[in-house]
Order: C-alpha cells, then structure tokens, then sequence
C-alpha cells in the first residue's frame, strides 16, 4: 500500500491498486507536476482546501488566500477582529451568560447588530436543560474566540 500524501487528506492511507478513476490520475499528474512542494506552498494549500464559501466574512477569507498566494506564503494567523465585531461577541457572550444566571433577564438597550436583547432571548423563554446545556457550549465558545487561552469549559449546570 502507497500514500499518496496529495490525498491522504481526502481518504486517509489508500491502496493504489484500487484506484482506477481517470479524474484521480489527472489530479495525480497535475501533483507530479508541481511536486515537491515546499512548506509555504503546502500551508497556503491548507488555506484553500479549508475555505468556505457559506461563512459569513467569505470575502475576508478569500483576500488572505489571493494575498498569501502572491505572496508566496500564508499570513500569520490573527485572532483580531474589527472594533464593531468584537464588541458584539463581547455582548453576546455577557447577554447569554446573564441569561444562564437569570432566564429572566432582558438588560436593556443591549443589542446584537440590529438585534435587541428581549428579541434575541424572547425564543428561550421556557428554557430546558438541554437548552441551557446548549447555550452553555455557545458562551464557551464565544469565550474561546475573544480569548483563545480560554480552555476550562464551564460546568455543565
């Protein structure tokens, strides 16, 4: 059995033999081609095999891609986000984790976009656990992404 490193992304270790696809021994000689390919080059592949066109800053994305495939390299990773971004995750995250201490709690004049707090929250007025459970994993999550040292989840309550 070879790899294929080209493809053990996609399929994991592979048996050649089975591959009889002419599209694959396209794509195979197109990596033959290229090949070996250098480390910037590999990294900037992980930044075009990861992309997605359904995420929200899409265009953000596609403009590091074009960027670093000029440039040769991939840009170093960020964790930066715009003023008006950040301070919306921040409210989102203090909104949901006041809602975890009270089910009741509306603060006013807070709001996400053009959202207000009552609107946002009003679908979780008869809160489960599974609910609660599921809103938890989300303040983890927007705890982790305003700070990534954050690795202690909350407890399940």
């Amino acid at each position: 059995m070879a790899q294929r490193s080209h493809w053990v992304n996609c399929f994991g270790p592979i048996d050649e033999s089975l591959i009889t696809d002419s599209e694959v021994f396209q794509i195979d000689a197109m990596s033959r081609d290229l090949a070996p390919l250098d480390k910037n080059t590999s990294l900037i592949r992980q930044l075009i095999t990861g992309f997605e066109a359904c995420y929200h800053q899409a265009d953000k994305e596609a403009e590091r891609i074009i960027k670093a495939v000029a440039a040769g390299k991939p840009p170093r990773k960020s964790t930066a986000r715009p003023a008006k971004r950040k301070r919306e995750l921040v409210n989102a995250h203090r909104l949901l984790s006041d809602w975890r201490k009270d089910h009741n709690a509306r603060p006013a004049g807070v709001r996400l976009g053009r959202i207000r707090a009552a609107e946002l929250l009003a679908p979780l007025a008869s809160p489960t656990a599974l609910m609660k459970w599921q809103v938890d994993r989300v303040i983890d999550r927007i705890g982790f992404a305003l700070d990534p040292s954050t690795t202690t989840l909350q407890k399940l309550k």
